[in-house]
């Protein structure tokens, strides 16, 4: 293995490069590595390796115009940066216009972005055209390239980051099988938060049908922002969704979930809330909020996306208020337990809950003397309301207590309470 250092203008890759580019070094390692002053020509050959930063390119062969900085590699060409990774069959690249085309090339792109086509071409600084190409997103693996559980085929698509990728003509796919055509479309591609809708997504359920998710993206201000999905199903009605978010600040923000769904056979009416609060008041005061109510134990079996919430036993909403002082904690709590799987489930209330606390506190001036105490009131309520039974009961504990802390020649302490 040889191995030979250029420090010339550095790679720019498809994926991008840093400002400082041309000062960086690149390592080549090949099983062949061969000049031709004339030609300006570095060729090399065999298990071709260049690394440049966090970038890795991997090739059979790799020629590189010193003069004119052109970088051409080919055979098994992979390229790595960071989490993100482009295979194709040739590679081009100029390394001072930045420029430069993949042929027969295939990527994944962080966090779940897949693409693929004849052809990659890198036209501007941050402009692309992909033709004969596929696009989808899911996570990474032989699944996602072959047969994703959806994908935009084109025949000719602009991407220009942080605007839009247009062209046509798309064609909307299912697994294996077309199910939409358009001539043309223009989808977002931002990389700050902007308004506009983004990237539809079919689907399959056998229950359900055919159906064909297409999300709107509201940006109302640098502090909250909002989606909203529009859901047809073919075998059951239209789902509407609304998710919205907010941040007040370091310390408090909040959620909300809204889901919609109006059947046609048999005709009903279902939703769904889904809500999370936190914040922080001044002098250490905080707020914890949270509502999860449906509109039967189904719903979420059937429609909900989370599967956290689609197995969830109990549904849980709540408001707590907590503040800690120096010797005291106080904790306030109304809450509201649901049991979604048995068919008479039944639901818990703490309607409220109470604790006050005092940790050990000097009680009579220099004495050697404290004070502690755990004091709760707790109002606890069962209902069913399928069988129209309710049970109640109020319970108070209080439970002070004095200690005097004795310590025995600086061996152990007893505390005589």
């Amino acid at each position: 293995m040889k191995k030979l250092i250029f420090i010339t203008a550095a790679m720019l890759l498809l994926l991008g490069a840093p400002e400082v580019w041309g000062k960086a070094k690149i390592d080549i390692r090949a099983a062949s590595i061969k000049r031709y002053p004339q030609e300006h020509l570095v060729v090399a050959q065999g298990n071709v390796e260049i690394t440049y930063q966090n970038v890795k390119l991997v090739a059979e062969k790799v020629s590189l115009y010193t003069n004119t900085k052109d970088l051409i590699a080919e055979g098994n060409v992979i390229l790595y940066q960071g989490k993100d990774y482009l295979k194709c069959d040739r590679l081009e690249l100029n390394l001072y216009t930045k420029k430069g085309a993949a042929y027969r090339a295939r990527g994944f792109f962080h966090p779940f972005y897949y693409a693929e086509g004849e052809k990659i071409e890198k036209v501007g600084e941050k402009r692309y055209i992909v033709e004969e190409g596929r696009f989808t997103t899911c996570s990474p693996g032989e699944e996602c390239e072959k047969t994703p559980d959806w994908s935009l085929r084109a025949k000719k698509l602009t991407i220009d980051a942080g605007g839009y990728a247009q062209g046509g003509p798309v064609s909307f796919w299912i697994k294996k099988i077309p199910v939409l055509y358009t001539p043309y479309i223009k989808v977002p591609v931002y990389q700050e938060r902007k308004t506009g809708f983004l990237v539809p997504r079919p689907g399959y359920d056998s229950n359900k049908g055919y159906f064909i998710r297409v999300p709107f993206f509201w940006a109302i201000s640098e502090s909250q922002d909002a989606t909203i999905t529009l859901t047809p199903y073919s075998k059951q009605g239209l789902r509407g969704t609304l998710e919205y978010r907010y941040v007040i600040d370091e310390r408090s923000k909040g959620y909300f979930l809204g889901d919609y769904m109006e059947r046609r056979n048999p005709k009903r009416k279902k939703w769904s809330i889904y809500f999370k609060h936190k914040q922080w008041f001044k002098n250490d005061w905080r707020l914890l909020a949270k509502a999860d109510i449906r509109s039967d134990e189904r719903y979420a079996r059937t429609y909900l996306d989370d599967l956290n919430r689609r197995v969830e036993q109990y549904t849980d909403s709540y408001i707590t208020l907590t503040k800690n002082w120096q010797y005291t904690h106080f904790y306030l709590e109304f809450r509201g337990k649901k049991d979604m799987v048995n068919e008479y489930g039944e639901t818990t209330y703490r309607l409220p809950q109470f604790d006050l606390a005092l940790t050990p506190t000097p009680f009579f001036g220099s004495l050697p003397l404290y004070l502690e105490a755990e004091n709760s009131l707790l109002r606890y309520e069962k209902k069913n309301s399928n069988l129209n039974i309710s049970r109640q009961a109020i319970r108070v504990d209080l439970h002070p207590a004095l200690s005097i802390p004795i310590n025995v020649k600086d061996w152990f302490t007893i505390t005589p309470k």
